[in-house]
């Protein structure tokens, strides 16, 4: 069975996947487990005639022809259409698109299918995010806010003295995949200028809060450290990369291997299923924990 079998005019109700037939199964009512009778390819055909006998979703021939080579082509594919046919306002071509970026894009559909992909990149983005604060914080810093609205620094981090001054700063700039520093009208994202800029801005929010001041003037004196974290995600593993940035006035000039010397540097490669030490295990969790905020695993 094939994509070129095309939708058949009156076919019966129910679901049908190789051998497998469940009779009173509708969009609705099937679920994960269903698929497990049958292989991908004959799920994803069993998937979209169910959709056109419910007139969820009946494409023409040469459409339900490109849609099934693309969920195919997706790991987990038939799993995603039966996620997209359930959501009314997911488009199947679109969410197989988007799907196909990256894993992590896929994961994100999994649990959000009727996205768009501006709010799939924010979702990714921020995973990356929460993935990077969890690892710095578990290697001993303090994340303060640098955020205002949804512009600022990703990850503002501080040591404190044992009086509880403020004696250490890390900025980090948090990437996905191959998502590069971008130009602002305030120099490039990390750059001396961009960071002055975005301290400032935080003062003026809260003018009488110590943190701030402190940390504006280490940053104007140059005493802090600034970091571009890259996170992607590849057949189940999780690939990051932490790389020194060097400034020069409103530019970076340099990206540098991390030594990890003052700022622990994190594996450059982690399978999520089987992590191997209990660092591994903080990164990994932080990953699922990001995910599960998105909603239930499908």
């Amino acid at each position: 069975m094939g994509a070129g079998t095309g939708v058949v005019l009156g076919a019966s109700k129910g679901f049908k996947a190789g051998a497998y037939y469940n009779k009173s199964a509708t969009l609705a009512t099937l679920r994960r487990a269903e698929l497990q009778y049958a292989t991908k390819p004959q799920n994803i055909d069993g998937l979209m005639t169910l959709a056109s006998v419910e007139r969820r979703w009946a494409p023409d021939e040469g459409l339900r022809w490109q849609a099934w080579e693309r969920y195919n082509a997706i790991p987990g594919g038939d799993l995603l259409l039966l996620r997209c046919l359930k959501e009314p306002k997911c488009e199947p071509i679109s969410c197989a698109d988007i799907a196909r970026l990256s894993d992590l894009h896929r994961e994100v559909l999994l649990r959000r299918p009727a996205s768009n992909l501006g709010q799939v990149n924010q979702a990714v983005g921020d995973i990356s995010e929460k993935v990077m604060v969890r690892h710095f914080e578990s290697t001993g810093w303090t994340q303060i806010t640098g955020q205002v609205g949804r512009s600022g620094i990703d990850g503002l981090f501080v040591k404190r003295n044992a009086e509880g001054v403020v004696r250490e700063v890390l900025a980090v700039e948090s990437k996905y995949n191959s998502s590069s520093l971008q130009h602002t009208n305030h120099g490039q994202q990390m750059s001396r200028e961009w960071m002055e800029k975005k301290l400032q801005t935080l003062r003026e929010r809260q003018p009488e809060e110590v943190t701030y001041r402190r940390v504006e003037e280490l940053v104007n004196a140059g005493y802090y450290r600034a970091r571009l974290w890259t996170m992607r995600v590849d057949n189940g593993e999780l690939r990051i990369d932490l790389q020194r940035v060097r400034s020069a006035g409103d530019k970076v000039d340099e990206l540098i291997e991390d030594p990890g010397k003052r700022v622990a540097v994190p594996p450059a490669l982690i399978r999520v299923a089987t992590p191997t030490n209990s660092f591994e295990k903080t990164i990994v969790d932080a990953y699922q924990q990001a995910l599960k905020g998105l909603g239930p695993s499908p």
